[in-house]
């Protein structure tokens, strides 16, 4: 029996590492939705919808069929929106939120989600002074190195090579879980 449930839990581990690899790069400037109004808000998703292009990613890796219009769209019908801002419990497969603004980013902690299998939506600054909130999707970690797929180019690098120590520049983190 105990083979059995091993032999499950490393067909199950291989799967999600499946799936985490194809993680979908969207773009919120993409022509198909970046000027759709992002909640109940005159925002746009290509002006403000980082969340909702990384929440699509999240969400396609579990379930087909999501980009960032179908996410903006389903979040307005089951209340996730106050203005511009996702409320985060009206989220598919939401865990938790960190808040890591007046500290050092739990890069320990974080690490131990991911190797959970959490996916996890991270703000950092970006602008001049670096002023801007931008949330972009961590979805893997490589030794002490983040693979994001960030929406404001719609690709996927290293947070590292693109904002600097995740320590410094990780604010919060919103985490998920199927």
């Amino acid at each position: 029996m105990r083979k059995l449930a091993s032999i499950a839990l490393i067909a199950g581990l291989a799967a999600l590492a499946a799936a985490v690899n194809d993680v979908v790069a969207f773009s919120q400037a993409d022509a198909r939705w970046r000027n759709e109004r992002l909640g109940n808000s005159n925002l746009t998703i290509g002006q403000a919808g980082c969340v909702v292009t990384s929440l699509a990613s999240v969400w396609r890796v579990w379930e087909n069929g999501w980009d960032p219009k179908t996410v903006n769209n389903e979040l307005k019908r089951v209340g996730g929106f106050s203005g511009p801002n996702v409320v985060w419990a009206k989220s598919r497969y939401f865990r938790t939120l960190k808040d890591w603004s007046a500290v050092a980013a739990d890069t320990p902690y974080l690490n131990a989600r991911l190797d959970e299998g959490c996916l996890v939506v991270v703000q950092t600054m970006i602008g001049a002074g670096r002023r801007d909130p931008h949330w972009v999707l961590v979805y893997k970690r490589e030794g002490v190195r983040y693979r994001i797929m960030d929406p404001l180019y719609g690709d996927k690098t290293f947070f590292a090579d693109r904002y600097g120590d995740p320590k410094r520049w990780i604010y919060k983190a919103a985490f998920y879980k199927r």
